[in-house]
């Protein structure tokens, strides 16, 4: 009989023991499940940081050079005229070319205040990506702070009478909160690409107001003032 009951008790013991085992597998295999889901999110953030960055890098670096070649077009148009003016009055004796410095530096002048303009309308832009740029790093952070708490999850737990109970409840809240996350970055990304959207028509249609504003200062002010310089000196002594 004792014999028996010795066997009964050993057996007991040895489930035990394999239910234990079993049980610290399966958490082993949900916590390594759980780091490759983070891992994958911030890995999938970081991807969309470059590209986001990358794209509206693109995007105002087109608007900076159309910026830029209309307005030195706009410049080289108006000081080419006055120098044909002024070469023009010049076989007749006459010496107009402090009308052309006059002009070039009006041009100076309404090209440096086009240029703050400009800088202003860049701003904007980065007024609507930054907020985006933010969230972003913010979301990778928590990734982060999750990956590490989970290289630490069954410390928290020791001193718990019930420590498959305690593992089982933290491992639930963490698929919780990536859960959460998930959700999270898919909002990014959609918000992201209205946000894109939105800084791209503000820059372009700022930047394009500015640069008319400059062409018509320059040709409809500038270049009529020094055509009425040239001509002014051309009628003296006439």
């Amino acid at each position: 009989m004792r014999t028996i009951f010795v066997y009964l008790l050993l057996a007991y013991y040895s489930y035990q023991a394999s239910c234990l085992s079993n049980n610290v597998v399966d958490d082993t295999n949900i916590i390594n499940e759980l780091k490759i889901t983070a891992r994958s999110m911030i890995k999938d953030l970081n991807q969309y940081q470059n590209k986001y960055l990358s794209d509206s890098n693109l995007i105002l670096k087109e608007v900076q050079d159309d910026s830029l070649t209309k307005t030195s077009g706009t410049m080289k148009y108006v000081t080419n005229s006055i120098k044909t003016a002024v070469k023009a009055v010049s076989v007749t004796g006459k010496d107009a070319a402090s009308c052309l410095e006059a002009c070039r530096i009006s041009l100076r002048d309404v090209n440096k205040s086009t240029n703050k303009e400009l800088d202003q309308c860049y701003h904007a832009f980065s007024f609507y990506i930054e907020p985006i740029l933010k969230e972003i790093r913010s979301t990778i952070k928590k990734g982060e702070n999750i990956l590490s708490d989970l290289e630490d999850i069954t410390i928290g737990c020791t001193k718990h009478v019930s420590t498959g109970d305690c593992l089982s409840e933290k491992l639930d809240e963490v698929e919780k909160t990536l859960r959460n996350m998930q959700v999270h970055i898919a909002g990014i990304k959609s918000t992201g690409s209205s946000a894109m959207n939105k800084a791209k028509t503000v820059v372009t249609s700022c930047s394009e107001k500015a640069v008319r504003s400059m062409h018509v200062e320059a040709t409809f002010k500038i270049q009529r003032k020094a055509n009425a310089c040239v001509r002014n000196i051309y009628k003296q002594d006439y």
